[in-house]
């Protein structure tokens, strides 16, 4: 088996430790870099370059499940995270915001942009609904045209804007005509008014989610498959091995970044739209009610709460921590091989988000597994046919013939390969 490792985000080395543990965490940006992305407007419906041009990428060639690998999880619950200042006191309005104002030098939301919801354009009796990307929410609200006498509580021009108004059960929003063009609204829709409630987060029937402090989420990876394909096996026959490749190629350093995010946006609004709708009249071909940016972007400045100062040491890197066997260990089905974990309570969703790329880890198993039997029956084969064996010479003699074999009992030799 391979020494047991440990491998730190952002050092890049391994050392000799305890059964391997990953952890990852998020850090901050530059004051200038902050600058910029609070001014630049987030572009909706096209795909970056990035994701359009340049050589395909073989690693994305390998396949991504089968039924002998899956993950379990546990705490699998409805929950939701909001800012501690900002989680609404129970009572009768118990309802989670989407805007809410600073409080006690902690800034409020801000409004990173507006987004289209899939619908048929050419349906004139179609309910209008926008969705409104936030630093904490990605809600779907349900808009329409403002009374003349209601006062708008902000202009939103496309541009990153924190929201300075008071905290209040309805916002009222003016939009420029580029932006009331995009959100594919009608012509009196430049004034419009939503209720302040995240839908999302409210996570209905669920009494679970009081207070909305979010939540640790584990995800442990175990072989196994059918009872009838593991029944006549005896001892340990898998060999866990490749999670460290998955790790340092995808996971470790600083991985999070505002291109990544950008990319990532476009691909997964395209992607939706295509598992969900159907048709170009449907908001363009892209979806991105689901793409939680607000979170993403807090792990590029490492500011996980909302409170206006972020962390250095955690910039652009991963909340997550990953506990494995050492790597080269044989194992049963249904021993746990690793599991993942959330370090924040912010990103629950972030153990089972990196699923699809970990459980990637069956193929260099398989690989290995096999490939351990092909070596067993290859040993064996050849100590039965006294041949040169390619057992090193601390684990015995380095050739079979009829004079060792004499002194020493044939059964000690297959012993050794096996």
């Amino acid at each position: 088996a391979v020494a047991p490792s440990s491998i730190a985000a952002g050092a890049g080395v391994m050392a000799a430790a305890t059964p391997t543990s990953v952890t990852a965490v998020a850090g901050a940006t530059t004051a200038a870099a902050t600058a910029s992305a609070a001014t630049a407007p987030v572009v909706a419906g096209a795909l970056p370059r990035s994701l359009t041009s340049g050589s395909a990428n073989p690693k994305n060639n390998i396949i991504l499940m089968t039924d002998g690998y899956k993950f379990s999880h546990h705490k699998q619950y409805p929950v939701s995270w909001m800012p501690p200042y900002a989680r609404p006191a129970a009572g009768a309005e118990y309802f989670p915001p989407i805007l809410f104002p600073g409080q006690a030098g902690r800034p409020g939301s801000t409004i990173r942009c507006l987004r289209p919801v899939p619908v048929n354009v050419e349906e004139p009796e179609r309910i209008m609904k926008i969705t409104v990307v936030t630093n904490v929410s990605t809600a779907v609200v349900e808009v329409e045209p403002a009374a003349g006498h209601e006062p708008a509580d902000l202009t939103f021009d496309g541009r990153p804007l924190p929201y300075s108004g008071q905290a209040k059960p309805v916002i009222v929003m003016a939009l420029s005509d580029a932006q009331r063009a995009m959100l594919k609204l009608p012509a009196n829709y430049s004034r419009i008014k939503f209720a302040n409630m995240d839908e999302s987060k409210l996570k209905r029937g669920s009494a679970l989610n009081d207070n909305f402090e979010g939540g640790y989420n584990v995800s442990y990876f175990t072989p196994r498959a059918y009872a009838e394909v593991f029944d006549n096996l005896q001892g340990d026959n898998i060999v866990f091995f490749g999670l460290q490749y998955f790790i340092k190629e995808y996971l470790v350093g600083e991985v999070v970044t505002p291109s990544k995010i950008d990319d990532a946006d476009a691909f997964i609004g395209r992607y939706m739209a295509d598992v969900r709708i159907a048709g170009p009249s449907f908001a363009d071909g892209f979806d991105y009610t689901m793409f939680p940016r607000g979170d993403w972007e807090s792990m590029v400045s490492g500011d996980y709460d909302e409170t206006g100062a972020g962390s250095p040491s955690k910039k652009g890197k991963l909340p997550i921590k990953i506990e494995a066997l050492p790597e080269g260990t044989t194992l049963e089905p249904g021993v746990c091989c690793f599991k993942i974990t959330n370090t924040h309570p912010r990103f629950f969703w972030l153990p089972n988000f990196l699923e699809t790329l970990l459980v990637q880890v069956w193929y260099p198993m398989t690989v290995a597994t096999q490939a351990r039997e092909f070596k067993k029956t290859i040993q064996a084969y050849s100590i039965l046919s006294q041949r040169v064996s390619q057992l090193p010479p601390e684990l015995g003699p380095g050739e079979f013939t009829e004079e060792n074999l004499a002194q020493d009992e044939l059964a000690i030799h297959i012993a050794q390969v096996f």
